[in-house]
């Protein structure tokens, strides 16, 4: 791909081939250029897709595109740092982009970083940002924003039920400023919404075990 992650994305996308092969067609590659990969790709809903879509295994498709020799290549390389970290493939990518967009703007990617910790399942640390944002206040950014935050959009609540991630980020909106209520809201859109609960009971906040609570339609005790 000479590194050209934004144009190897496009056509990924537009032919609608598995976009683990930006990772899975060189893996030391990808793993050496996190920010360069953020800076490329650059946009928000891109960068999203591409972590919701990641699986563990390495793509079929490689079988097409690659030798046997470079796919084996490709196989140790990803064994070497999945296995010696006791890791997944998802967890290692998650953890390479988070740490990127943080560098790169964090405040702009931030929907997209918090993403990437529910692809892996770390909740706590989703929960933790959203209460530091509560305490930051407002942040100016240029993330999008699900559609059923967005004024402007006439996408409703009811449609995503019946319509998949994937589509559904077609239809966000730039969004100025973000507060920690867009992403709270965010956060219960694509997270599991019992497991989300059973994690702000955790943390023994009462503000956000209700507004979590209020989110996933639980019922919350807190008086």
């Amino acid at each position: 791909m000479n590194s050209e992650y934004r144009k190897a994305y496009e056509i990924l996308r537009q032919q609608k081939i598995d976009l683990n092969l930006l990772f899975d067609i060189n893996v030391e590659a990808f793993l050496e250029k996190g920010e360069l990969i953020v800076t490329q790709v650059e946009k928000v809903d891109y960068l999203n897709l591409f972590l919701t879509s990641l699986k563990d295994d390495l793509s079929p498709y490689l079988e097409y595109i690659l030798t046997a020799d470079e796919i084996k290549n490709n196989k140790e390389a990803l064994t070497k740092h999945t296995s010696n970290n006791n890791i997944t493939k998802t967890k290692l990518v998650c953890d390479l982009l988070i740490k990127s967009l943080s560098n790169v703007d964090k405040d702009k990617y931030i929907l997209t970083i918090i993403t990437a910790h529910i692809k892996v399942n770390e909740l706590a640390i989703v929960l933790d940002e959203v209460i530091k944002m509560k305490d930051q206040g407002t942040i100016d950014t240029e993330v999008k924003i699900p559609p059923h935050l967005n004024p402007e959009s006439n996408y409703f609540i009811k449609d995503l039920k019946e319509v998949n991630f994937f589509l559904a980020m077609k239809k966000f909106k730039p969004a100025k400023q973000l507060n920690y209520k867009d992403v709270l809201e965010y956060v219960c859109w694509i997270a599991d919404a019992d497991r989300l609960y059973e994690f702000s009971l955790a943390t023994y906040n009462l503000d956000l075990v209700a507004m979590v609570a209020q989110q996933t339609q639980k019922v919350s005790n807190v008086i």
